[in-house]
């Protein structure tokens, strides 16, 4: 079933747009090559499926990060799960999970990004990922669990309103 989904997703997003400013530029991120703290209201914004017009949410565990010819590179796992109200009670939609690589530039005092990469079938994982995280994403090592119970809260506090 995951494999469905992250098929799906990959063909869904082919044309993700660049150069998109990212949200959360307020503090220094904690994780490492100096980029500003991603948000995660960006990544539902682009990654989110809604097919029952619900609401997406996301949440992501850091794999990796880089720093290329200027670039910052993001390695990360991202969950986004559409969740939507049917007779009051919170249900869940459409679901994609999978690692995606985020570049960002910096201009002036701003963090653009400039990219979003992902495995597909022309570009495998080892043309976007360095070679030691790729281990770890063809073993699907990555705790989900972790990721759905982070974001079914945020769809509790979201539908409390």
């Amino acid at each position: 079933m995951r494999f469905v989904k992250v098929v799906l997703a990959l063909l869904l997003f082919a044309s993700v747009s660049s150069a998109e400013i990212l949200s959360s530029l307020n503090r220094q991120d904690s994780e490492g090559a100096g980029v500003k703290e991603l948000s995660e209201e960006y990544l539902a914004a682009r990654l989110g499926i809604s097919v029952f017009g619900g609401k997406s949410f996301c949440a992501y565990e850091l794999l990796g990060t880089a720093l290329k010819n200027g670039m910052y590179i993001k390695y990360i796992w991202v969950t986004s799960q559409e969740y939507y109200l049917d007779k009051g009670i919170i249900k869940k939609g459409m679901e994609v999970s999978f690692p995606v690589a985020l570049t960002a530039r910096r201009y002036c005092n701003d963090l653009f990004i400039t990219g979003l990469r992902y495995p597909s079938e022309k570009e495998g994982a080892d043309a976007v990922f360095p070679e030691e995280l790729i281990a770890g994403i063809k073993d699907s090592s990555i705790d989900t669990a972790k990721l759905d119970e982070e974001i079914q809260s945020k769809a509790r506090e979201y539908f409390k309103r």
